[in-house]
């Protein structure tokens, strides 16, 4: 092989390796493109579970104290439907035993 013929396989092989890394350059930086949005979206996702976990941890907390409210409010409500249906009857038996001592 003559120094002319060497030196111009060597160019071939350099411009080869040339096309070769830029062509990796490429694929790397879409990669990393891909793997930046995937972590964007994972990011989302994240965020998106966490805004419905607060949310339904927020409605439940909500229902708990609106039902803790009704009961006080229906609590109250029984004990003095409770006090009327004791006077009433005290009163009937007042006037029962007014009847019969009479």
């Amino acid at each position: 092989m003559s120094k002319d013929t060497a030196t111009k396989e060597v160019e071939k092989v350099e411009k080869g390796m040339k096309k070769c890394i830029e062509g990796m350059k490429e694929k790397q930086i879409e990669v990393n493109f891909k793997c930046t949005q995937y972590d964007a979206l994972m990011v989302a996702l994240g965020a998106t579970a966490a805004l419905v976990g607060v949310h339904i941890i927020m409605s439940v907390r909500r229902k708990a104290k609106i039902k803790k409210q009704l009961a006080k409010k229906y609590e109250k409500k029984c004990e003095k439907e409770v006090e009327k249906r004791v006077k009433r009857e005290v009163k009937e038996l007042a006037k029962a035993t007014e009847e019969e001592a009479n």
